[in-house]
């Protein structure tokens, strides 16, 4: 792993809204909420599971299994930042679905955080994909292009996305 990007992970602390891509190619938007010398833990904003991480940026094994890795640390323009930190309070506080109704705002942060963070990698991050080919479809469905994907050695094939990813090492 680059210096530099040792320098970035190393660099996360409490109060981080951040990027990770899940094993199945969703990528998360993050809010570290605990960080110590080897680890920190970040919560999902919208559906606050969490997830241990080492300062290598991958998380550790969790009793529900998947993955995720971390492919941004880039700091967020301060009106996003403060929309994702409210996000995660509405999402951490909601009593009832009703509670969890989304602003224009909070939308506009949903829609544009992943072109963000794509823009503003870790050093090192490479990727390996024509962002607009990708296309999501209703239902989940990545459509043609992504189901006849073929696995290569080194990358990670996901699911919703036609994502290839490759860390720098």
């Amino acid at each position: 792993m680059s210096s530099a990007r040792q320098a970035a992970l190393n660099a996360i602390k409490v109060g981080d809204v951040i990027c990770g891509v899940s094993g199945s190619g969703q990528e998360k938007l993050l809010l570290v909420y605990e960080a110590g010398e080897r680890t920190f833990l970040a919560r999902h904003v919208t559906s606050q599971t969490w997830a241990e991480f080492g300062r290598d940026g991958e998380a550790l094994p969790i009793p529900e299994g998947g993955t995720c890795t971390m492919i941004s640390t880039a700091k967020l323009p301060p009106r996003e930042y403060q929309v994702a930190i409210g996000l995660d309070r509405k999402a951490r506080t909601a009593k009832k679905l009703s509670d969890l109704r989304l602003t224009k705002d909070e939308l506009q942060l949903l829609r544009t955080y992943r072109d963000f963070f794509r823009t503003h990698p870790l050093p090192d991050q490479v990727w390996l994909v024509d962002w607009s080919r990708c296309h999501l479809r209703a239902g989940g469905d990545p459509g043609p292009r992504a189901r006849s994907a073929r696995s290569t050695p080194g990358f990670t094939a996901c699911a919703e996305m036609t994502l290839w990813l490759m860390r720098g090492r």
